[in-house]
């Protein structure tokens, strides 16, 4: 008998693990590749299309408030949800089943239903480099240029500009990631400047320490979440989210 119960007890943490937290996790709209939402500490920050947005949010128990203040960009673009930001002010409560975050209102109604971006199905697959840390700032990739990243099983390659590389890389929890030590061929590369870029860039990767998925865009943040470089998928290449 006392191993039944001890097996039956010991079940329970197990179950409760499968849900994934509200906060710190990326959470994306389901249906789009490009609205999140990240609630982190007491502001839910996200990405609408082209638009930042950001509002206060608090929560007790389910219940949920967001604003009433959605401050944000208001670019224009054609991938936006035109009536996103007045469902956010709406919402009062939540639900977190596995990896989908339900936002009713207080009839019960649901407004919006989200899926977390997390883990390595997130990332694997091929990327592009857009931007990367230098050391001092965040500089975009030189026009021609072509810097890669690619997630495989437990490893990642790529081309640096001038030279491939490859190492191991590992996630944990929500969204932490570490990448590295990586190695790379040693070609010389044909001018300084893609010498100091392939360098920084190489360098940016192993500085990651978290992670963001959201439709088609990478983002890995430094320490203090700061930017560490930034990526677009490559065409023809998803996630198997």
């Amino acid at each position: 008998m006392l191993v039944v119960l001890f097996a039956v007890s010991g079940a329970a943490p197990a179950a409760a693990a499968t849900s994934v937290p509200l906060r710190h996790t990326n959470w994306v709209l389901r249906g789009s590749s490009s609205v999140n939402a990240v609630f982190d500490g007491n502001r839910v920050e996200g990405q609408n299309a082209c638009n930042r947005y950001g509002a206060p949010y608090t929560v007790h128990g389910s219940r949920m408030t967001i604003g009433p203040d959605v401050s944000g960009t208001r670019a224009e673009c054609p991938d936006s949800d035109p009536t996103y930001e007045a469902q956010l002010v709406k919402v009062a409560s939540f639900r977190i089943r596995g990896t989908t975050l339900t936002l009713r209102d207080r009839a019960g109604r649901q407004l919006l239903v989200y899926r977390a971006s997390i883990g390595k199905q997130a990332l694997r697959g091929g990327w592009n480099a857009t931007s990367y840390y230098t050391g001092t700032a965040v500089q975009s990739v030189g026009i021609g240029d072509n810097l890669t990243l690619e997630f495989v099983g437990a490893r990642i390659s790529g081309n640096g500009g001038c030279n491939t590389f490859d190492g191991p890389y590992t996630v944990r929890d929500v969204d932490r990631i570490h990448i590295g030590p990586l190695r790379s061929t040693l070609k010389a590369c044909a001018n300084p400047a893609l010498n100091d870029q392939e360098t920084h860039y190489l360098a940016a990767l192993q500085h990651a320490v978290r992670y963001r998925v959201t439709g088609s865009t990478l983002t890995l943040f430094r320490p203090g979440d700061t930017v560490a470089a930034t990526f677009e998928r490559a065409m023809g290449l998803t996630s198997g989210t």
